[in-house]
């Protein structure tokens, strides 16, 4: 199943069609500019964010969330639909944010250019 972060704002507006315009705008401020969850969208009536959670399942379930350094370095466990695990560390530096993947990949984005969303990164 495809993640709502897989769609483009256009693909999107495409699922919204019998909602006011605003909607698209409120979910997608909601997803990636103030990194929530569907559910966690409060801009957006509780029947749109059932209607979404429905469509769009988390394929992610947090088994363990630690800060450290104060909060500039994140790391979380996953379970993921399969039943297996992934650890992901995020750390947060002046102008950039690196986050190391299960495959011990690491990749660096410019903070101030890329929206993230809450869990865009984490299988990647």
């Amino acid at each position: 199943m495809a993640s709502i972060y897989e769609y483009s704002k256009e693909e999107l507006a495409d699922l919204l069609v019998d909602e006011p315009r605003y909607r698209l705008d409120q979910l997608f401020q909601g997803l990636w500019a103030d990194a929530l969850a569907i559910g966690e969208i409060t801009t957006i009536p509780k029947s749109l964010r059932a209607r979404l959670t429905d469509a769009f399942p988390s394929s992610l379930e947090v088994l363990d969330d630690v800060a450290s350094d104060h909060g500039s370095t994140r790391k979380w466990v996953f379970r993921l639909e399969d039943g297996s695990t992934i650890e992901t560390v995020l750390m947060r530096y002046e102008g950039r944010v690196t986050v190391a993947s299960p495959r011990r990949r690491a990749v660096r984005w410019a903070a101030r250019s890329v929206p993230l969303g809450r869990w865009a990164l984490a299988v990647t």
